[in-house]
C-alpha cells in the first residue's frame, strides 16, 4: 500500500531484517508521481512525513517496539517519545568550508582548498605551482626620502634594503654595489637612481627598492611589494656631507605601506578560484568577512579537501571541508528495535495518523534470535 504527500508517493522496503533487541532497518523512499508518466524517485527537496510504530491490529503504540531515525535522515520533531518521529530525506550535498577573516592580509600568505594553493601576491609572482591572487591595487607601498643637495664623496655609503652601495671616484664604478659620484651633484644623481633601478649597467636592480627620479634634491625609494612589510626596508647612510640623509633608517615615512583588508582579500581570493579551472570548489563572498567554499562534486569525496591557511589573521572551521553526503536523493531510513518476537506495523503517512491520512503499513516481525 502506497500513501502520497503532495505530489510525492511514500514507499517503504526492509533493507535489514532485525530480530528482537537488533534494528531492522526500514527504507522510505518519495517518489514524484508527476515524473515520467508512473513517476521516479524525486531529486528535489521533499517534504517531510510521520512514521509510527503501531501494535499489529491498529494505531495505537507498539508496547515493546522503538523506532529512530537512521543516516539519511533528519528527524524534525519528535512528536511521542521515540515511537513517532516526524522526518525527511537527506538530499545528497556537497562538503563546504568557511574561512573566516579577522584582519588584514599580507603577502605571501597562502589558502588551501583540495590540492590547490592560493597565495596572496603584491609586487612579485606567486612561487611555483601556486595560484596568484593578486591583492596588489589594496595595498600601499612603503616609501621613503633621499635628500641629496651635495654631492657625495669617494667612500660615502648608502644602504638600500638589504644592499650597501659605495660611491666611487667618476668613471671608476665597475662593481657591483658602486655609484659612480660623477663630475658633479647631478651626475651623482642619476648615477644613484641608475644604480637602485639595475640601468647603470654595473647594477641589478635592487630587489626590494625602486627609485624615482630626482625632483630637485629629493628622490622618493619605493618598496617592491607593497603592504607593511615594506615599513622594515632600512634606509640609511654614511654621507660626509650632513645634509645627505634619508627622512628615516627605514621606508615608511613618506608613505606608511599597508596590507589588504580583508573584505577585499575576500573579494581577490573569490575572484582567482573564480577564474582558475582546476579549483575543485566555488567560492561566494559570505557573512560578514567570510568565503564559503564549495566541493564541486556532490557527496562525501569533498569531506576529504584540505582547508588550511598561512594567514595570520584568517582561519577555517575545520581542516577539510565538511557535511558532504553521498544519500540517495529523497531517500530516507528508519530503524525499528522490538524487545519481543513479534509482528508489528511500522506506519508511514503525510499527516497525523487517523482520517483523512492514508498510511502505509509495513509489517515486521522481530523473531527470537
Amino acid at each position: 500500500m502506497n500513501s502520497t504527500i503532495n505530489n510525492y508517493e511514500i514507499r517503504t522496503s526492509t533493507t535489514v531484517a532485525g530480530n528482537t533487541g537488533a534494528a531492522s532497518q526500514i527504507k522510505i523512499t518519495l517518489h514524484r508521481k508527476d515524473v515520467g508518466g508512473g513517476g521516479g524517485q524525486t531529486t528535489s527537496p521533499a517534504p517531510s512525513f510521520r512514521v509510527k510504530v503501531a501494535d499489529l491490529d491498529g494505531f495505537g503504540d507498539a508496547d515493546n517496539a522503538t523506532i529512530a531515525a537512521a543516516l539519511g535522515t533528519v528527524t524534525v520533531q519528535t512528536v511521542t517519545s521515540n515511537k513517532e518521529l516526524i522526518i525527511a530525506p537527506v538530499l545528497p550535498a556537497a562538503a563546504t568550508g568557511t574561512l573566516t577573516y579577522t584582519g588584514v592580509v599580507k603577502h605571501g600568505e597562502t589558502v588551501t582548498i583540495g590540492s590547490r594553493v592560493y597565495e596572496y601576491v603584491a609586487g612579485a609572482a606567486a612561487q611555483t605551482g601556486r595560484v596568484a591572487v593578486n591583492v596588489a591595487a589594496s595595498m600601499t607601498a612603503a616609501q621613503g626620502t633621499l635628500t641629496m643637495d651635495t654631492q657625495p664623496t669617494a667612500g660615502d655609503t648608502v644602504t638600500v634594503g638589504t644592499r650597501t652601495y659605495v660611491w666611487v671616484a667618476s668613471g671608476t664604478a665597475d662593481n657591483a654595489g658602486e655609484i659612480s659620484r660623477g663630475a658633479d651633484l647631478a651626475a651623482a644623481k642619476l648615477a644613484f637612481v641608475a644604480a637602485i633601478n639595475g640601468t647603470d649597467s654595473v647594477n641589478t636592480a635592487n630587489t626590494l627598492v625602486s627609485a624615482a627620479a630626482f625632483t630637485s634634491n629629493t628622490c622618493v625609494l619605493t618598496a617592491r611589494i607593497e603592504g607593511t612589510v615594506g615599513n622594515a626596508y632600512v634606509t640609511t647612510e654614511t654621507f660626509a656631507a650632513g645634509t645627505n640623509v634619508f627622512d628615516a633608517g627605514t621606508l615608511g615615512t613618506t608613505t606608511a605601506g599597508t596590507d589588504c583588508t580583508a573584505a577585499n582579500a575576500i573579494t581577490a581570493l573569490v575572484t582567482a578560484i573564480g577564474a582558475d579551472t582546476s579549483a575543485v570548489v566555488t567560492a561566494v563572498d559570505g557573512a560578514g568577512d567570510t568565503l564559503v567554499a564549495t566541493s564541486k562534486v556532490t557527496g562525501t569525496a569533498g569531506n576529504s579537501y584540505a582547508s588550511t591557511e598561512t594567514l595570520a589573521n584568517a582561519s577555517w572551521g575545520s581542516a577539510t571541508l565538511t557535511g558532504g553526503v553521498a544519500a540517495a536523493s529523497g531517500t530516507c531510513y528508519v530503524n525499528v528495535t522490538n524487545a519481543t518476537a513479534e509482528s508489528i506495523h511500522l506506519l508511514v503517512a503525510p499527516g497525523p495518523f487517523g482520517y483523512p491520512a492514508k498510511p502505509i503499513r509495513k509489517t515486521i516481525t522481530h523473531a527470537a534470535p
